[in-house]
């Protein structure tokens, strides 16, 4: 699991985010209730731009393995939707 997380970082990073879609695809399947798994779905949906799809997903990962990480990711994407409320309860 961390090499295949590590790789989909690695695309990510170099801007091949529909590749990194593919294999966030594959690790939700085959871990569908890991926190890590979850918490990089979000991160990777934030990097895409797609902010809504993001507090969902940090929403459902702070509720399995909650840490001030993805506090700091969830507000930051509360914010990005301009749910200035929702960041602060976050916070």
């Amino acid at each position: 699991l961390p090499a295949r997380l590590a790789r989909m970082k690695e695309l990510a990073g170099s801007g091949r985010l529909d590749q990194a879609m593919s294999m966030m695809k594959l690790l939700r399947e085959d871990y569908p209730q890991h926190p890590e798994v979850i918490a990089q779905a979000g991160w990777l949906a934030l990097q895409q731009d797609r902010p809504e799809e993001a507090i969902a997903t940090l929403t459902e990962a702070m509720k399995i393995a909650p840490s001030a990480e993805l506090v700091m990711s969830l507000a930051g994407a509360q914010l990005r939707v301009r749910d200035v409320n929702a960041a602060e309860q976050s916070l």
